[in-house]
C-alpha cells in the first residue's frame, strides 16, 4: 500500500471528499485542489485511503484498473499521465446484466477505435505494474486489470446501448437503465 503520514491532512481530506461523494451521490468539486497536480504519491494514497474501510464493510477486491492511458482521454480531465485505482466486486456488471446509471455520478462510456490508445496494450499494463510496485502494492498473478479506455469518454443515459467489438476476442455490449427501468432488458 501507499506510504504517508497518518497525520497528511490533505490525503485524509481528500479521500474523506470521496467516500462522501460515494456515500451521498453528489459529486464535489476534483481532489487536485486538496492534494496539489503534482504529487502522484498523494494521488494514489487518496484513491487506496477508502479500501481499507471498504474492506471493513464487506468489500472484496477483484484488480487493479488503469484510467487516462491515452493523450485523447489526457487532455478530457487535463491530466498529464495515466492513474490507477482498484477494482471491487459490487463494481462489476455480469456479461448481459444492463447498467443502472441513476446509481452512477457520471456514467460514460469509451468510444475510441483503439487509435488513441498507449500504442500498445502491454505498455499500460506494464506501467501499472511499475507504479504498483513503486507505491508498494505489486500486481497479484491473479490480479484482474482494465488496461484503460482507448478513446474519448462520450456521456451515457438510460436506454443507452453500446457494443464494443474487439478484434480476436469478441463483442462486448453493455445497456443502460434508470431505475424506472428504462433501457432494461426484456
Amino acid at each position: 500500500m501507499n506510504e504517508f503520514s497518518s497525520g497528511d491532512d490533505a490525503v485524509t481530506r481528500a479521500a474523506d471528499r470521496l467516500l462522501r461523494v460515494a456515500a451521498d451521490r453528489v459529486p464535489c468539486p476534483p481532489v487536485r485542489a486538496v492534494i496539489g497536480t503534482d504529487d502522484v504519491k498523494a494521488a494514489h494514497a487518496v484513491q487506496e485511503l477508502p479500501a481499507p474501510r471498504r474492506l471493513a464493510a464487506g468489500g472484496r477486491v477483484t484488480g487493479r484498473r488503469i484510467g487516462f492511458t491515452s493523450p485523447a482521454v489526457q487532455r478530457q480531465p487535463d491530466v498529464e499521465q495515466p492513474d490507477v485505482g482498484v477494482l471491487f466486486a459490487d463494481t462489476g456488471v455480469e456479461d448481459g446484466a444492463s447498467v443502472p446509471v441513476d446509481e452512477m455520478l457520471q456514467p460514460k462510456v469509451d468510444r475510441g477505435d483503439g487509435t488513441a490508445g498507449p500504442g500498445d496494450p502491454p505498455a499500460a499494463l506494464a506501467w501499472l505494474a511499475r507504479t504498483a510496485r513503486d507505491v508498494g502494492d505489486p500486481l497479484r498473478a491473479d490480479t484482474v486489470v482494465l488496461s484503460g479506455a482507448l478513446g474519448p469518454m462520450v456521456p451515457a443515459a438510460g436506454g443507452d446501448v453500446f457494443r464494443a467489438d474487439i478484434t480476436g476476442l469478441g463483442s462486448v455490449p453493455v445497456r443502460f437503465h434508470t431505475s424506472g427501468g428504462e433501457g432494461v432488458p426484456a
